[in-house]
């Protein structure tokens, strides 16, 4: 008989250790471009953040940030439901950044139980396109 309990113990303990309940986490967030993506100065950045979890997003933030401190932008994401963001980003990136500017962008969430989560993606602009010179003014004066 003592056999027979110590087993039936044992399975009870294993049970009670494979509790399916989910435990509180952070959200899922995930900031994605495309494989190709190239930086110029001045030139277009696009890509997309997706947040996600499943006690509520409270809030969250996306945020572009150079190394040479010259661009810096921070903005709150709209939430269009309780759980879930799909955001398409679209930065423009000034003219004036130096060849070899590291570049961040970094999605963060935080959800309704106060865990905070982010992803971060770097580029380094590759190069800078000069503007054109202006065109010469051509003078109204009759020459003398």
């Amino acid at each position: 008989m003592k056999g027979s309990s110590l087993a039936l113990g044992t399975t009870l303990l294993v049970a009670a250790c494979t509790d399916p309940r989910a435990r509180p986490a952070p959200p899922t967030v995930d900031v994605s471009f495309a494989p190709s993506t190239v930086v110029h100065s001045p030139g277009d950045l696009q890509g997309v953040l997706y947040a996600y979890d499943a006690d509520g997003l409270a809030g969250v933030r996306l945020m572009l940030l150079s190394s040479d401190s010259t661009l810096r932008l921070d903005s709150a994401v709209d939430l269009p439901g309780p759980f879930e963001v799909n955001y398409s980003m679209h930065f423009q990136i000034p003219a004036g950044l130096s060849v070899g500017t590291v570049l961040k962008v970094i999605g963060r969430a935080e959800n309704l139980v106060g865990f905070v989560a982010a992803d971060t993606a770097v580029f380094l602009v590759q190069d800078t396109i000069s503007a054109a010179p202006p065109a010469p003014i051509r003078s109204r004066r009759k020459p003398l």
